[in-house]
Protein backbone atom coordinates (compact mmCIF):
# COMPACT_ATOMS: atom_id res chain seq x y z
CA UNK A 1 0.00 0.00 0.00
CA UNK A 2 2.67 2.10 0.41
CA UNK A 3 2.83 3.15 -3.56
CA UNK A 4 -0.78 3.80 -3.92
CA UNK A 5 -0.70 6.43 -6.78
CA UNK A 6 -4.16 8.16 -5.36
CA UNK A 7 -1.81 8.67 -2.05
CA UNK A 8 0.63 10.90 -3.65
CA UNK A 9 -0.10 14.51 -3.24
CA UNK A 10 2.46 15.83 -5.75
CA UNK A 11 0.74 14.26 -8.35
CA UNK A 12 -3.00 15.11 -7.38
CA UNK A 13 -2.41 18.70 -7.25
CA UNK A 14 -0.76 18.80 -10.45
CA UNK A 15 -4.23 16.70 -11.94
CA UNK A 16 -6.17 18.83 -9.86
CA UNK A 17 -4.57 21.63 -11.15
CA UNK A 18 -5.33 21.04 -14.92
CA UNK A 19 -8.82 20.01 -14.67
CA UNK A 20 -9.62 22.69 -12.83
CA UNK A 21 -7.79 25.30 -15.53
CA UNK A 22 -9.49 23.12 -18.08
CA UNK A 23 -12.79 23.65 -16.70
CA UNK A 24 -12.25 27.16 -16.46
CA UNK A 25 -11.37 27.82 -20.12
CA UNK A 26 -14.17 25.89 -20.93
CA UNK A 27 -16.70 28.28 -18.92
CA UNK A 28 -14.56 31.45 -20.78
CA UNK A 29 -15.36 30.03 -23.72
CA UNK A 30 -18.37 29.39 -23.56
CA UNK A 31 -19.86 32.81 -22.03
CA UNK A 32 -17.65 34.58 -24.91
CA UNK A 33 -19.29 32.47 -27.19
CA UNK A 34 -22.67 33.59 -25.34
CA UNK A 35 -22.50 36.94 -25.55
CA UNK A 36 -21.30 37.32 -29.47
CA UNK A 37 -24.42 34.83 -30.11
CA UNK A 38 -26.42 37.59 -27.89
CA UNK A 39 -24.95 40.90 -29.53
CA UNK A 40 -25.55 39.41 -32.84
CA UNK A 41 -29.05 38.46 -32.31
CA UNK A 42 -29.35 42.18 -30.69
CA UNK A 43 -28.45 44.10 -33.43
CA UNK A 44 -30.44 42.09 -35.98
CA UNK A 45 -33.58 42.79 -33.75
CA UNK A 46 -32.53 46.11 -33.75
CA UNK A 47 -32.32 45.95 -37.56
CA UNK A 48 -35.74 44.60 -37.84
CA UNK A 49 -36.87 47.09 -35.41
CA UNK A 50 -36.01 50.35 -37.48
CA UNK A 51 -37.43 49.07 -40.18
CA UNK A 52 -40.19 48.66 -38.82
CA UNK A 53 -40.39 51.87 -37.74
CA UNK A 54 -39.76 53.33 -41.14
CA UNK A 55 -42.53 51.21 -42.91
CA UNK A 56 -45.09 52.35 -39.91
CA UNK A 57 -43.65 56.04 -40.76
CA UNK A 58 -44.40 56.04 -44.52
CA UNK A 59 -47.80 53.57 -43.52
CA UNK A 60 -48.93 56.90 -41.34
CA UNK A 61 -47.88 59.53 -44.30
CA UNK A 62 -49.82 56.97 -46.56
CA UNK A 63 -53.02 57.04 -44.54
CA UNK A 64 -53.13 60.73 -44.60
CA UNK A 65 -52.72 61.37 -47.89
CA UNK A 66 -49.37 63.20 -47.43
CA UNK A 67 -46.72 60.72 -48.64
CA UNK A 68 -44.67 61.75 -51.10
CA UNK A 69 -41.46 60.49 -53.40
CA UNK A 70 -39.25 63.16 -51.61
CA UNK A 71 -40.23 61.09 -48.10
CA UNK A 72 -40.10 57.51 -49.63
CA UNK A 73 -36.82 58.77 -51.04
CA UNK A 74 -35.39 59.51 -47.74
CA UNK A 75 -36.25 56.64 -46.12
CA UNK A 76 -34.32 54.77 -49.11
CA UNK A 77 -37.25 53.70 -50.87
CA UNK A 78 -38.83 53.44 -54.31
CA UNK A 79 -42.88 53.20 -55.06
CA UNK A 80 -43.78 50.72 -57.03
CA UNK A 81 -47.81 50.42 -56.68
CA UNK A 82 -50.04 52.33 -54.79
CA UNK A 83 -54.05 51.36 -54.51
CA UNK A 84 -56.79 51.75 -51.31
CA UNK A 85 -55.34 49.67 -48.85
CA UNK A 86 -52.19 48.38 -50.48
CA UNK A 87 -48.64 50.05 -51.05
CA UNK A 88 -46.39 48.10 -52.82
CA UNK A 89 -42.55 49.87 -51.95
CA UNK A 90 -39.38 48.57 -53.28
CA UNK A 91 -35.96 49.36 -51.12
CA UNK A 92 -32.89 50.56 -52.70
CA UNK A 93 -30.95 47.16 -52.61
CA UNK A 94 -33.86 45.35 -54.29
CA UNK A 95 -36.12 44.16 -51.46
CA UNK A 96 -39.75 44.13 -51.86
CA UNK A 97 -42.36 45.83 -49.33
CA UNK A 98 -46.20 45.06 -49.66
CA UNK A 99 -47.73 47.10 -46.49
CA UNK A 100 -51.50 46.47 -46.15
CA UNK A 101 -53.44 49.04 -44.73
CA UNK A 102 -56.94 48.99 -43.28
CA UNK A 103 -58.08 52.00 -42.90
CA UNK A 104 -61.09 53.98 -41.41
CA UNK A 105 -61.09 57.15 -43.22
CA UNK A 106 -57.69 58.65 -42.32
CA UNK A 107 -56.86 56.15 -39.44
CA UNK A 108 -55.29 52.62 -39.93
CA UNK A 109 -56.81 50.04 -38.25
CA UNK A 110 -55.02 47.30 -39.23
CA UNK A 111 -51.52 46.68 -40.57
CA UNK A 112 -49.75 44.24 -42.00
CA UNK A 113 -45.82 43.86 -43.69
CA UNK A 114 -44.90 41.65 -46.22
CA UNK A 115 -41.42 41.67 -46.39
CA UNK A 116 -39.89 38.39 -47.61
Amino acid sequence: MKNNPLKNKRGMVLATAVMFMTVLAFMGILLTSMLLYSTTIARTNNKLFQNRLTLDQIGEYFVAGTLTDAQLEEYGYEDVNAQDNILALKKKDGTNVVLYIEKDGTTAKIWRYSDK
